[in-house]
């Protein structure tokens, strides 16, 4: 019988959330949510901000386009790859940064929305919205989660910051919580999402352009 106390005192979580934050960090991926919620708030005022006053803001789409070199003549595997570099380098870095008080994450979130927003709308103006969707949508729904995850880690470990500062908490044992979610979940769906960008979205486009 007296076995059966430690397992009645262990909290039950829902599977998906084991299987989103990994067996024994379900508790502080929920602490997250209310960063997360910051986070989103954000990203979506920037991206509607982006995507209304996206005709004020660019000039001719073309010329914006003619600017940027064309990752995709690498080939798909080196594509992903950098694809997977740039944007886990990214986040690791803007997340580290949090440290400083929470503020570049949010400063991050909110100029990717922007930008998605203004390219979203010129885009959709010049090939539809249909055919924009196909491309953002297959890797979006998965590198998207992982960015405003990352951004509210970075965020907490601001928060962590403020509480060290005043006595209270362990900024190290946040920063060990945060890197092992960062390694253990966001690497590797990021890496999903740059194989789906770089194998199965030009597919995708080739097919509904056509």
């Amino acid at each position: 019988m007296g076995s059966l106390v430690p397992e009645a005192e262990k909290p039950l979580y829902p599977r998906w959330l084991t299987l989103l934050a990994g067996r024994g960090r379900e508790q502080y991926l929920l602490s997250l949510r209310y960063p997360l919620l910051v986070c989103l708030g954000m990203f979506t005022t920037s991206l509607l901000f982006g995507f209304v006053f996206s005709n004020r803001i660019l000039g001719d789409l073309s010329d914006l386009l003619g600017e940027l070199p064309s990752l995709e003549e690498l080939g798909p595997p080196l594509f992903m790859s950098v694809l997977f570099i740039n944007n886990a380098l990214k986040t690791l870095v803007w997340m580290s940064l949090g440290l400083l008080f929470g503020i570049a994450p949010l400063f991050f979130i909110a100029l990717n929305g922007f930008i998605l927003g203004l390219v979203v709308h010129r885009l959709s103006q010049a090939l539809g919205f249909f055919i924009v969707f196909i491309a953002i949508a297959p890797h979006g729904i998965v590198e998207l989660p992982m960015t405003l995850l990352s951004a509210a880690v970075g965020v907490k470990l601001g928060y962590s910051l403020i509480n060290r500062l005043r006595g209270q908490g362990s900024l190290i044992e946040e920063l060990r919580k945060g890197l092992g979610l960062f390694l253990i979940r966001i690497l590797p769906l990021l890496l999903a999402a740059a194989m789906i960008e770089a194998f199965i979205t030009p597919l995708l486009s080739t097919f509904f352009l056509h």
